[in-house]
């Protein structure tokens, strides 16, 4: 069969074989990726540059903002800020106490995707959480985001395939407030509250308590 249109369909023509079952699979791959990038984000932010090469094609933006391509030459000074999202505020110091906290995410809800590309690349799709600290709050924000990535392939010494970062798509995805459509209730009479009152007693007035899981944090080591 055809493998591209600029091939001429003919019988003698064939598909590429598929990777070689020693191979390590796309998923594989990224997931390691993901645990030393994101880490190394969350550690040592002035070293992420070092998954990118000098040609690597970088964009950030927010909801539905256009956004303009750059290169790691032009962005690299400002590359580990494109997650430092600090909240308005008139204090003048916010930045600078935001850009001396760690950055933090969670992927407890996110998911990895990743394919199989040209020359062996991965296409890898990245979804999550950064937490933002509110510096006048007790508790931090999330914003959630999208992070794309074409993970170019080379071959260092001895045949070892290792990859960089040669496209970063970073897109931070703008969550609107959820309104209720709830048909209004009535609020109950006084017999009915007297019910609900009897039937708390019978249950020794217990409570549910919902909690959720720990926040899902990659601490692997480069």
């Amino acid at each position: 069969s055809n493998s591209g249109a600029s091939t001429p369909h003919n019988s003698s023509s064939s598909t590429p074989p598929p990777p070689p079952p020693s191979q390590s699979d796309p998923l594989t791959v990224g997931t390691r990726f993901v645990k030393q990038y994101y880490q190394v984000l969350s550690t040592t932010p002035d070293q992420i540059h070092r998954f990118y090469q000098p040609t690597s094609w970088l964009s950030a933006g927010h909801g539905s903002e256009p956004t303009i391509p750059a290169t790691l030459e032009t962005i690299q000074a400002s590359l580990k800020s494109r997650f430092v999202i600090a909240e308005s505020s008139t204090d003048p110091n916010n930045a600078e106490k935001h850009a001396e906290t760690p950055i933090r995410f969670e992927f407890e809800h996110g998911a990895i995707d990743a394919q199989w590309s040209v020359q062996g690349g991965v296409l890898l799709v990245v979804t999550g959480q950064v937490l933002v600290p509110l510096l006048n709050e007790e508790k931090d924000t999330k914003k959630s985001f999208v992070h794309t990535f074409f993970l170019g392939s080379t071959t260092a010494a001895g045949n070892k395939k290792s990859y960089y970062v040669h496209n970063d798509i970073l897109r931070f995805v703008y969550q609107p407030e959820t309104v209720s459509t709830a048909t209004p209730v009535a609020a109950p009479s006084s017999s009915q509250e007297e019910s609900e009152e009897a039937k708390g007693a019978k249950t020794n007035g217990a409570t549910v308590e919902v909690t959720t899981t720990t926040n899902t944090t990659i601490q692997e080591k480069v």
